[in-house]
C-alpha cells in the first residue's frame, strides 16, 4: 500500500497504543487504537489489537464485535472468536465455529480438545467421549510411532493419521 499522510498518522496512533500497553493505560490505548481505525477502517492490525485489548479486560463480546469487523478471517481469528464465546459460556454459538475449524485442521489436537470440552459443557456426552478417545488415541499412536519406526509404517498402512 502507498504511504499517505493519513496512513502515517493512523500507524502512529496504533504504535503509541501498543507502546502504552505495558503501562496499563487501557483506555488511552483503546482511544488511540480507535483513532487509527477511524482513519484507516480496513487496517487489520488495529482490529486485532483492539480485540486483544478488550479480551485482556474481560470484555469478550466487545472483542468479538471488533474481530467480526475483520474481512477474510483466518483460523486464528475464528478461534479467538470461539474462545471468547466459550469464556462467556455461549457454547452453542461457539460450536459451529469450532466444527468448521476442525474440518480444516483435522490433525490439530487443540481443536479436538476444545470441541470435546464444548460437547461436555453442552452435555452431549456421546460426542464428548468420542472426541476425548480420538484425541488420546492419536496422541498415543504418535508417541508410539516416534519410538518404533516400524509401527509408523504400520500406522500408514492402516491410514492412522498422527499429528505433526
Amino acid at each position: 500500500p502507498q504511504i499517505t499522510p493519513q496512513l502515517g498518522v493512523a500507524l502512529s496512533f496504533y504504535d503509541i497504543s501498543v507502546a502504552l500497553a505495558p503501562l496499563k493505560l487501557q483506555e488511552t490505548c483503546l482511544i488511540l487504537n480507535e483513532l487509527a481505525l477511524y482513519i484507516t477502517p480496513e487496517a487489520l492490525m488495529p482490529k486485532i489489537w483492539g480485540g486483544e485489548l478488550m479480551e485482556s479486560s474481560g470484555n469478550y463480546l466487545a472483542a468479538n464485535r471488533i474481530y467480526n469487523r475483520i474481512t477474510n478471517q483466518n483460523d486464528l481469528i475464528r478461534l479467538k472468536i470461539a474462545m471468547n464465546l466459550i469464556a462467556v459460556e455461549s457454547y452453542q454459538e461457539a460450536l459451529p465455529i469450532l466444527e468448521q475449524l476442525l474440518q480444516t485442521n483435522k490433525n490439530d489436537s487443540l481443536f479436538w480438545f476444545i470441541l470435546g470440552d464444548v460437547y461436555t459443557k453442552l452435555k452431549i456426552h456421546r460426542l464428548s467421549i468420542f472426541f476425548c478417545c480420538y484425541l488420546s488415541l492419536t496422541e498415543y499412536v504418535h508417541l508410539i510411532t516416534l519410538q518404533f519406526p516400524l509401527l509408523q509404517s504400520i500406522s500408514l498402512l492402516f491410514q492412522i493419521q498422527t499429528p505433526s
